[in-house]
């Protein structure tokens, strides 16, 4: 069955809740795929920067004394969910290795060890060298050209093979080592896979090339509006601006107050709020795509410049602690992104070990974004990842869940303190039109009850305001 995605908020008005599609087929045991996720809307196009060397107290500090002198990040601020206290890897505060991790959903080491073997973690340990240079190092490998060990799918792997496209544009030359990792010759044949759509090896559709690639920030915002007004929007696109990495490489890092002129870290930072507002500008000239896109923003690693290697101390709470935002349907203006998730708790300062069993929950990293990723676009989990986040809308009264029975039918059930709101069905998302739904209903103390029995035909649902 083909359909596509449309984000339940975003399509109609007044809507609580999640929408569901019920479908099946002949003697085919009946589907049921989200148009939303515990309460937070499946969207069409996900786009993630990340913004090298972007550290998390820094940029709040920046944005609560002039933020009117950085507009794009002070609308993703306050325009979605934010936190200035998410986190990189947990013992690598380097590009490479995050960036792998942040594709593939992995730590760099075995969870909980120093070992670099390649099972769980995807073990890429080198940000320079020939384990990243190499004509032949890709992420498939110990440290890029050791002995080969399992095949590291990634987030592009996941969308590429659902039949959507996907694109990847950076400003540094060493991330080619990840497009490397996933072309036409390292990336999996996924012939014959059930459920893959599109096998063919080549997971990255649009790329930034191993040389002539976008130098800065700016470059890549006009590639990426280019790409998007040439190809239309990809359903993932990766961006990454290297700017303030530029900057804790040459100077250190500081920031200022007004009226002083601003450091260059600062300067750096806000060559990325313009070309970031670059990506709003374009969503915003169209209102379709931008209806239907979540944009997620974060950092690689932090940084405290002046020294040798301002970023390379994995215990420093400059280097390892980031931002991240999301903006998009289903995340409130001005909110906290910690409360979307029900397995993250917000680590203040402390330095969190990578086990999923801390604080009780673990912070939120730049390595949950594939993850994050495909569960915004409704897709499966990337195979053999580590950091899972789960998704929650946190107002809870406004989820309706939905259940099968023993005799193969389905409950849609929402809760009986939600009054004021009937429920109403669709066969089409976007075109309607929405009716009452007034037979198969009942009521347990709790909860009110519609029973589907499942068809040929699709479905939708939503409540809606009286």
């Amino acid at each position: 069955m083909n359909f596509k995605f449309a984000p339940l908020a975003a399509a109609v008005t007044a809507v609580l809740g999640i929408g569901w599609l019920l479908a099946s087929s002949g003697t085919t045991p009946p589907t049921v795929v989200p148009s939303a996720v515990n309460g937070i809307p499946v969207v069409e196009h996900v786009i993630y920067l990340s913004v090298d060397a972007l550290r998390g107290d820094a940029l709040e500090t920046i944005l609560n004394t002039r933020p009117t002198q950085y507009p794009s990040f002070k609308r993703l601020r306050d325009g979605g969910a934010a936190t200035f206290r998410a986190r990189t890897d947990y013992g690598f505060t380097e590009t490479i290795p995050n960036h792998s991790t942040m594709v593939t959903g992995r730590p760099v080491y075995e969870p909980g060890t120093t070992t670099q073997a390649g099972i769980i973690g995807h073990g890429q340990i080198n940000n320079t060298g020939a384990g990243v240079t190499g004509v032949t190092s890709v992420i498939h490998r110990l440290g890029g050209n050791g002995a080969a060990s399992t095949y590291k799918s990634s987030v592009f792997d996941v969308v590429h093979e659902s039949g959507r496209p996907t694109a990847f544009f950076f400003s540094k030359d060493r991330i080619f080592f990840l497009v490397r990792s996933y072309d036409s010759t390292y990336g999996a044949d996924s012939t014959g896979v059930p459920g893959v759509v599109n096998p063919a090896k080549n997971k990255i559709d649009r790329a930034s090339p191993s040389t002539g690639f976008p130098a800065n920030a700016s470059a890549v915002g006009e590639v990426f509006v280019t790409d998007a007004n040439t190809n239309g929007l990809a359903a993932f696109t990766m961006l990454h601006f290297i700017d303030p990495d530029t900057s804790v490489h040459s100077t250190a890092l500081t920031t200022t107050t007004p009226p002083a002129a601003l450091s260059s870290y600062e300067s750096a930072i806000l060559a990325c709020d313009t070309s970031l507002g670059k990506i709003f500008a374009w969503l915003d000239s169209h209102p379709a795509d931008k209806a239907c896109t979540t944009l997620i923003v974060s950092g690689d690693h932090g940084g405290i410049g002046g020294v040798t290697n301002p970023h390379g101390d994995a215990t420093r709470v400059e280097n390892f602690t980031i931002p991240f935002f999301m903006t998009g349907p289903g995340f409130a203006a001005g909110s906290n992104t910690y409360q979307y998730f029900t397995n993250r708790t917000d680590p203040g300062t402390v330095r969190s070990p990578d086990l999923l069993t801390t604080l009780p929950n673990p912070p939120l990293r730049n390595g949950d974004m594939a993850n994050l990723a495909t569960t915004l676009l409704g897709l499966p989990t990337v195979p053999g990842s580590y950091f899972k986040p789960l998704l929650i809308n946190p107002d809870t009264t406004s989820i309706i869940s939905i259940t099968p029975t023993a005799g193969g039918s389905h409950e849609v059930k929402w809760p009986l303190s939600a009054t004021g709101y009937r429920l109403e069905t669709t066969t089409n998302l976007q075109a309607g039109p929405w009716t009452l739904v007034n037979t198969s209903l009942t009521a347990t103390p709790d909860s009110n009850v519609h029973t589907v029995t499942p068809s040929a035909a699709k479905a939708f649902f939503r409540l809606k305001k009286m």
